[in-house]
């Protein structure tokens, strides 16, 4: 196989599975606007608290490894 049927059997092969993939990939947006999970998470000191309490008021949730150093 010469090189320029190569490069369009690749080119073809990785639009075909592109093309497979976005069909089967679940949309980013698909749970804005629906309702939160019950969720209890632990406070700025450790307390806990529920979404349910702070409902209506804007939450930042912030995640984080303390096992990679910094």
């Amino acid at each position: 196989m010469n090189t320029k049927a190569a490069g369009w059997a690749l080119a073809l092969a990785l639009s075909c599975a592109t093309a497979a993939s976005a069909a089967t990939a679940e949309p980013w947006d698909k749970d804005v606007g629906n309702e939160a999970p019950k969720l209890i998470a632990a406070g700025w000191v450790g307390t806990p608290v529920s979404l349910e309490a702070v409902k209506g008021n804007t939450v930042v949730l912030a995640f984080w490894n303390g096992d990679i150093p910094c």
